[in-house]
């Protein structure tokens, strides 16, 4: 009888270790997804503030602010992706340049731009004059467009 109970005691340790590194196993798992939360690359559309990707496109554009002034057309070039990735990129630059008129680079043609913002892009244009680059940020003064009067 007492090698029975011994057996149980054995049986119910490993139970309680095997219980014990399933919980740390998953507790480790959770906490490493939650410290790499903002390392993950997401959708422009899922993006909040305080995040490492608006940090960067707002990094950028605070370096734009100050070497343009106020009032300026301000079109942004951003690259492509899925789930109107430029749309919303777009629309985090007209909130984080709230003194300026901001569109998109592919809205040009009805609206005559000063500046353009190429984030995570070249522009290649001979039109562009370039202003300052970063690795992920350039700026570019647009060339005057000439407007034909029409009688």
């Amino acid at each position: 009888m007492r090698a029975s109970s011994e057996l149980k005691r054995w049986i119910l340790a490993a139970a309680v270790a095997w219980a014990a590194v399933g919980f740390l196993s998953e507790l480790h798992g959770s906490l490493t997804r939650y410290d790499l939360r903002n390392d993950r690359p997401t959708l422009p559309a899922l993006w909040h503030l305080g995040t490492r990707a608006p940090a960067r496109l707002q990094a950028c554009l605070a370096e734009v602010e100050r070497r343009i002034p106020e009032r300026t057309t301000v079109s942004i070039l951003s690259p492509p992706g899925p789930a109107q990735a430029e749309f919303y990129r777009w629309r985090w630059a007209a909130y984080l340049l709230p003194r300026h008129d901001v569109i998109e680079e592919g809205s040009r043609g009805a609206t005559p731009a000063d500046y353009l913002v190429a984030f995570q892009r070249v522009a290649e244009d001979p039109e562009l004059t370039p202003i300052f680059a970063t690795a992920a940020c350039r700026l570019y003064r647009m060339a005057p467009v000439e407007r034909v009067a029409t009688p």
